[in-house]
C-alpha cells in the first residue's frame, strides 16, 4: 500500500511541476533521469537517441527502479557483476530497458535479459566497459541508439530473427570480433552505423532484405570481406576507413555510394554490377591498392573526389557517363592513360589535377545528324565535352601530347598549368576562348591548329609556336652507334617536308645512365650497356627517329712489348670500363690475327715463340658481352 501511495503522489506532483516540454522533476529517492534531445537526421551522428525520454514515475524493486506505465527498467542501483533482469515485477511483464539504465557501470560483467524484453533504449549500457556477456532474447525488436556504445569488453553478439532496429547500437565496441545477425529481415530493418568503430570486427553476415548500410561498418579496420545483399540501396559511408577490406561486389540495387570505400587502403578488387548509376563523391578516395576498375555502362555520374588518391593506372570511362566531378581523379599518381567518351557533357575543375604519370588522354567527340548517330559530313551537331575546365589537367607532369575534340569551345584558366613536359596540343577551330594562363609553366608546348583560327591568334599573342603543316618524317645521320665509355657523338637530324611549320625536334634517351643526349643532339656514353636515343618532332605529329647506342669499354690506348728469349711480355695500359682483355697475335701486320688469350690481368707473357721472328699484337677491352675497339697493332722481334 505504501508503494502505491508514493507512486500516486509522485504522478500528481509531476503533472503540476512540468511547465515546459524540457523541464523535469528530479528526486534523489526516485532517481529520475534528465531529458535528452534526439538526433533525427542521417547526416548527424545519432548519439542522443531517437526520441526524447519520457518523464517516468519510477518505483523501487530490489536494486532496480522501474516504471509501471511503460513496463521499463529505469535504473539499476546494485553492485553485482552478474545481473539477471526479472521478467515480471508485481505481476507486470518487463518489456524495456530504459535510457541510461546501466550506463557508466564499470562493474557489470554479465547481464541476462528475460524473454519479455522488446526494446533496449538509448544508452542503456553505454560505457559498461567490463560487460562481456549478454543475451538477446527471441522477441527483441529494438536496440536503440548508443545502447552499447563503448562497451569495450564485448567480444561477440547473436541477435534474434525478430530484431528490427540496431542503428548506432554498438558504436565503438572495439573488442567486438563476432557478430551473428538474422539470415533475412524485413525492409524495416535498420542497422545504420550499428558497428561504427568496431575496429576488431573481421567478418559479418548482412541479412537479406537490408536496404541501408549507412555508416554501418565505418572504421572497422580489420573487416576483410563480406557480401552485400541485392536488396541494399544505400552504401553511403558504409565501409569508410575499413583498412583491411580487399574485395567487394557492388550490387545493381545500390543508388548511393557517397564515401562508401573512402580510405580502404587494401581494396584491390572491385566489381560494380551493371545497373549502378552513380559513383558518388569520395566513393573510392584513398584506395591505394586499387589499380584497375571496370565501370559499367550504366554509370552516368562520377562524383567529386570519387577516385582521388587511388592507385588506378588506367581508366576507361564508359559511353554512359555524362558528368565527372571536381577532382574526381586528382592525385592519382599512377594513372597513365584515360579515355573520355563523347557522352561526357561536363568535367568539373581539377578533375585530373596532379596525375603526374598521365601520358595518354583520349577525349572523344561524336558527330551526329538530326536523325541518327553518324559521321556524315552533313551532320549538324557535335556531341561531347564543351570545355576544358579550370586546372583539369594541372600538374600532369608527364603529359606530352593531347588532341582537343571539336566539341570544345573554351579552354579555361590553368587548364594545363605546370604540365612541364607538354610538347604539343591540337586545338580545333571550334575553340573561341582560351584563358591567358591556360598553359602556364608549359615551357615546351606547341599549338597545332588551322590557319586563321582563334588558336593561331592566341599562340601569336602569347609567343607560343603554332603549327599548320606538320612534319611527316624525322631522319638522323646514324641509325646505330658503338661508343667507348666516356666518349661523345654529335647527332645530325633532318625533317620533311621542307615547308613544315615547326621543324624543331627534341631528344631523349631510354636509359640515361648508359647514354644521355643534350637538347642539341650530343650523345654521351656514360656506362656499359645499350640505350635508344630518340629524335622527336615537337609539332605534335608524333614522328620520330631512333638511334641504337651501344656503349662498350674504352679503346686500349697503348701496349708495351718487351722481347725475351723465345717469349714476349705484353703490358696493357689502364682502360676505363674493362674487366678483361682479349689478346690477338699474327705473324703479319694486317691479317691473320688469332685470339691467343683472354685475361683479367694487364700483363701477359707469350711463351714458346720462335727466335729471331717478328710477331704482331693487338688488344681490346671486354666487359661481359660488350667489347671495345682494338688497339693499334704493335710488333716485337723475339730474341
Amino acid at each position: 500500500m505504501k508503494k502505491r501511495f508514493v507512486a500516486s503522489f509522485m504522478s500528481v506532483f509531476i503533472l503540476f511541476s512540468i511547465i515546459t516540454p524540457f523541464s523535469v522533476f528530479a528526486s534523489e529517492k526516485t532517481n529520475n533521469t534528465q531529458l535528452k534531445k534526439s538526433v533525427q537526421s542521417k547526416d548527424e551522428l545519432k548519439r542522443n537517441g531517437n526520441s526524447v525520454k519520457k518523464v517516468m514515475a519510477s518505483v523501487m524493486y530490489g536494486d532496480f527502479e522501474y516504471d509501471k506505465d511503460s513496463s521499463c527498467i529505469v535504473k539499476y542501483n546494485g553492485n553485482d557483476t552478474n545481473v539477471t533482469i526479472p521478467s515480471m515485477i508485481e505481476g507486470q511483464s518487463i518489456t524495456k530497458i530504459g535510457m541510461d539504465a546501466f550506463s557508466n557501470n564499470k562493474k557489470i560483467r554479465k547481464v541476462k535479459l528475460p524473454d519479455t524484453i522488446k526494446n533496449i533504449e538509448p544508452y542503456a549500457f553505454k560505457n559498461c566497459t567490463m560487460l562481456s556477456d549478454i543475451n538477446f532474447p527471441s522477441g527483441l525488436l529494438m536496440i536503440d541508439c548508443g545502447a552499447f556504445d563503448s562497451c569495450s569488453s564485448l567480444t561477440s553478439i547473436t541477435l534474434p530473427d525478430t530484431i528490427e532496429n540496431i542503428n548506432y547500437a554498438f558504436l565503438n565496441c572495439y573488442s567486438l570480433v563476432s557478430v551473428k545477425l538474422p539470415v533475412k529481415v524485413s525492409n524495416k530493418f535498420n542497422m545504420d552505423s550499428a558497428f561504427y568503430g568496431c575496429s576488431s570486427l573481421k567478418s559479418v553476415n548482412i541479412p537479406e532484405g537490408t536496404t541501408s548500410l549507412y555508416s554501418t561498418f565505418s572504421d572497422c579496420k580489420r573487416l576483410k570481406n563480406l557480401k552485400i545483399p541485392s536488396t541494399v540501396t544505400d552504401l553511403s559511408q558504409a565501409f569508410s576507413g575499413c583498412e583491411s577490406l580487399t574485395s567487394m561486389t557492388i550490387p545493381s540495387s545500390v543508388t548511393d555510394t557517397k564515401i562508401a570505400f573512402n580510405g580502404c587502403k587494401k581494396l584491390s578488387n572491385v566489381y560494380i554490377e551493371k545497373g549502378v548509376q552513380f559513383i558518388d563523391e569520395n566513393c573510392f578516395n584513398g584506395t591505394y591498392a586499387l589499380k584497375n576498375i571496370n565501370i559499367p555502362d550504366s554509370v552516368i555520374l562520377i562524383g567529386k573526389n570519387a577516385f582521388s588518391y587511388s592507385g588506378l593506372t588506367s581508366v576507361n570511362i564508359p559511353n554512359s557517363v555524362e558528368r565527372i566531378g571536381y577532382q574526381a581523379f586528382a592525385d592519382c599518381y599512377y594513372l597513365n592513360s584515360v579515355t573520355i567518351p563523347s557522352s561526357v557533357e561536363y568535367i568539373d575543375e581539377e578533375a585530373f589535377l596532379s596525375c603526374s604519370k598521365l601520358t595518354g588522354v583520349n577525349i572523344k567527340n561524336q558527330v551526329v545528324s538530326d536523325t541518327s548517330n553518324t559521321k556524315s559530313v552533313k551532320s549538324t551537331k557535335v556531341k561531347g565535352l564543351p570545355m576544358i575546365s579550370k586546372k583539369m589537367f594541372g600538374a600532369c607532369g608527364n603529359l606530352k601530347n593531347i588532341k582537343i575534340p571539336s566539341s570544345v569551345k573554351s579552354i579555361n584558366a590553368s587548364a594545363f598549368s605546370s604540365c612541364r613536359n607538354l610538347q604539343s596540343i591540337e586545338i580545333p577551330a571550334s575553340v573561341t576562348s582560351i584563358s591567358s594562363n591556360a598553359f602556364y609553366k608549359c615551357p615546351n608546348v606547341v599549338i597545332c591548329g588551322k590557319k586563321g583560327s582563334y588558336a593561331q591568334t592566341f599562340a601569336k599573342n602569347n609567343k607560343i609556336p603554332f603549327v599548320t603543316v606538320k612534319i611527316t618524317k624525322v631522319k638522323t645521320n646514324k641509325t646505330s652507334l658503338k661508343l667507348g665509355i666516356g666518349s661523345t657523338y654529335m647527332l645530325k637530324t633532318s625533317v620533311s617536308p621542307s615547308n613544315a611549320s615547326y621543324k624543331s625536334v627534341s631528344y631523349d634517351s631510354s636509359v640515361i645512365y648508359v647514354a644521355s643526349v643534350s637538347s642539341k643532339g650530343t650523345i654521351k656514353a656514360k656506362d656499359i650497356g645499350k640505350a635508344y636515343i630518340y629524335a622527336r618532332a615537337k609539332d605534335g605529329s608524333g614522328k620520330y627517329a631512333r638511334v641504337t647506342v651501344t656503349v662498350v669499354p674504352k679503346k686500349v690506348s697503348k701496349l708495351k712489348l718487351k722481347s725475351r728469349k723465345k717469349k714476349a711480355t705484353i703490358n696493357i695500359s689502364k682502360t676505363f670500363g674493362a674487366r678483361k682483355f682479349e689478346i690477338y697475335r699474327s705473324t703479319k701486320k694486317n691479317k691473320g690475327f688469332k685470339k691467343i688469350k683472354t685475361t683479367s690481368s694487364r700483363k701477359y707473357v707469350n711463351k714458346k715463340l720462335k727466335s729471331k721472328k717478328t710477331y704482331y699484337y693487338k688488344v681490346r677491352a671486354v666487359n661481359g658481352k660488350y667489347k671495345g675497339s682494338f688497339s693499334k697493332v704493335y710488333k716485337v722481334k723475339v730474341k
